[in-house]
């Protein structure tokens, strides 16, 4: 059960400090007084997350604390909120995530307010309320359909990601081969990345090659009469006869042969590169091939060739996993269509365990209607079946319902107002409580839309379900504040600063003035004061005779107010 709620620096609240008892607690108070503000407060207590601005003006962060007995064991939950934003949530002074917080939470307290309602409005909702009746044999079936259709999604998406069918492996497993033997018989080496320079070096030498030959001719071509090899002979010979006339000629014929014997070295260099251009023809022809290769590896897989041999490298891996790819992905499909199988069978049974769990859902919920005044009530829950896979499985709930006697089944959206739809989701909750040994069960406005006999009667169902469970109910109704084991009261004071909410308990009289304010008089109004005493006299004793609430009114000024039947 919630003990204690202690609440500092959050939106209009100062500082307050709630024990709660066991049994049946009320809060009541003034519209806008902060009802809802400390409900608001116990949420974050339990994990919410923080949707907005809920640290009090001039405070540094909001603290929230409550103390929970858990069959004689003590749970501290605290949560403190900074202005920037950032919380800090603690178990038992031990930091948990929001998530850890909400789990454990839900375990020990159950809050009702008027989202709720939409939810008993919705399908899934009305599923959620369904499969609470499930035995555990069925709960087990429900989490295994849950888990294959992860496991089915999961599979899905994996298929999806591998798009390529068989037919397009294997033509990319054709087309890695042919490059594999494409760079593997090209046989690359370090030295094929220079054949470009050696080709550019060769072909230079061969575009030269007419210019040595022309060069060679002129000093020495033996098919030239005129080469300047021949022409300087002619000289030295004439020189020579002229010798005898002076030594200068003798001289002019040493120095004209010395001429002639350098021309010679010359034209033997230019004739040995001449040899050498002719002997490497093949090597020319070689080389110019060897180009060719490598110069299309390069255009198609790397711009050297270490990026052609990494590449190639990645073909292997890619091979290999393209030959798994289509392993895998006939292994999925098999996978699949198992799983598909196996939640089909799952589905199946936890729909007849649906189907079972439906009756004594409305069994109970009829009987309980019954207790809130719906003495005409008529039930029936169908269970549609949906195609595909889901996470709840394949059935979708509808509960209908007619109210009055000659009324035709229909949804509940149809067929109640926002009293009848409050009274509804307190007879659900009543028996869910029952069935999952709920410690704590919060209503905030439950009675919401009703009045008069009916207020009377969810009052006293309120009551009878604190016997089993504490109750703790917000609430703008006199009859269900009656019949409170503890009353405290929420009101809006100014300190002359700001405005700030507190809550206190009530004691017997402050209980009568509170309860005169609700039927709608002055706290003043000493005949209302009066009558509230005498309910409140009248709600004791039928609480210790464990009768139900039929409260006895003589003042008309009350019973006009809140409708109640003498």
């Amino acid at each position: 059960m919630l003990q204690r709620l202690a609440v500092k620096d959050y939106i209009l609240i100062d500082e307050l400090d709630i024990d709660f008892s066991d049994g049946f607690n009320v809060l009541t108070g003034e519209t806008g007084a902060g009802k809802s503000i400390i409900l608001g407060a116990l949420r974050l207590a339990l994990g919410a997350r923080n949707t907005g601005d809920v640290v009090r003006v001039g405070a540094e962060k909001a603290k929230i604390q409550a103390l929970f007995d858990c069959d004689g064991e003590q749970k501290i939950f605290s949560r403190e909120i900074f202005a920037n934003g950032r919380s800090v949530m603690k178990i038992d002074d031990e930091i948990v995530n929001l998530n850890s917080a909400q789990t454990l939470g839900a375990e020990l307290l159950s809050i009702h307010g008027q989202n709720d309602q939409q939810q008993l409005l919705d399908s899934s909702g009305q599923r959620q309320i369904l499969d609470s009746f499930l035995d555990n044999k069925a709960l087990m079936t429900l989490e295994q359909v849950a888990a294959l259709y992860k496991q089915i999604k999961e599979l899905k998406k994996e298929l999806a990601e591998n798009k390529l069918s068989p037919e397009e492996i294997a033509r990319e497993i054709d087309m890695i081969d042919f490059q594999i033997a494409e760079i593997d018989n090209a046989e690359l080496t370090e030295e094929d990345d220079n054949i470009e320079n050696e080709f550019r070096r060769i072909q230079k030498l061969k575009n030269y090659s007419e210019q040595i030959y022309a060069t060679y001719c002129l000093i020495d071509g033996d098919d030239n009469e005129y080469s300047v090899t021949r022409l300087l002979n002619n000289i030295s010979r004439n020189l020579a006869s002229l010798s005898e006339i002076g030594s200068d000629y003798e001289k002019a014929q040493t120095q004209t042969d010395d001429i002639s014997y350098q021309l010679s070295e010359i034209g033997a260099m230019l004739e040995h590169s001449l040899e050498n251009i002719n002997s490497n023809a093949e090597e020319i022809i070689r080389i110019e091939k060897r180009l060719d290769v490598v110069s299309l590896l390069k255009k198609k897989y790397g711009k050297t060739v270490d990026e052609i041999i990494t590449y190639r490298l990645s073909l292997d891996t890619k091979r290999e996993n393209l030959a798994k790819s289509a392993d895998s992905k006939a292994a999925l499909h098999d996978n699949l269509q198992a799983l598909e199988k196996e939640y089909q069978e799952q589905s199946e049974a936890l729909s007849k365990s649906r189907a079972i769990a439906a009756k004594t859902l409305k069994n109970k919920l009829t009987e309980s209607l019954k207790e809130l005044n719906f003495n005409d009530v008529a039930i029936e829950i169908e269970l549609e079946k949906i195609m595909g896979q889901h996470l709840s499985g394949n059935d979708k709930i509808d509960i209908l319902i007619a109210l009055n006697k000659g009324q035709k089944l229909t949804d509940l959206k149809t067929a109640a107002s926002g009293g009848e739809i409050s009274r509804i989701m307190l007879a659900i909750k009543s028996i869910i409580a029952d069935k999952t040994a709920m410690q704590t069960l919060i209503f905030d406005e439950i009675d919401s839309g009703i009045s008069g006999f009916t207020a009377s009667v969810v009052a006293d169902k309120l009551y009878a379900l604190s016997r089993y469970h504490q109750v703790i109910c917000i609430s703008h109704l006199s009859q269900v504040a009656l019949m409170a084991d503890r009353h405290f009261k929420i009101e809006k004071d100014d300190n002359g600063k700001n405005t700030i909410s507190n809550i206190y308990a009530l004691n017997t009289v402050e209980r009568a003035v509170e309860i005169s304010r609700i039927i709608g008089g002055l706290q003043s109004d000493k005949e209302l004061i009066s009558q509230a005493e005498k309910l409140l006299q009248g709600a004791k004793k039928r609480k210790e005779q464990g009768l139900s609430l039929k409260v006895a009114c003589t003042s008309s000024k009350a019973c006009h107010s809140e409708g109640f039947s003498p």
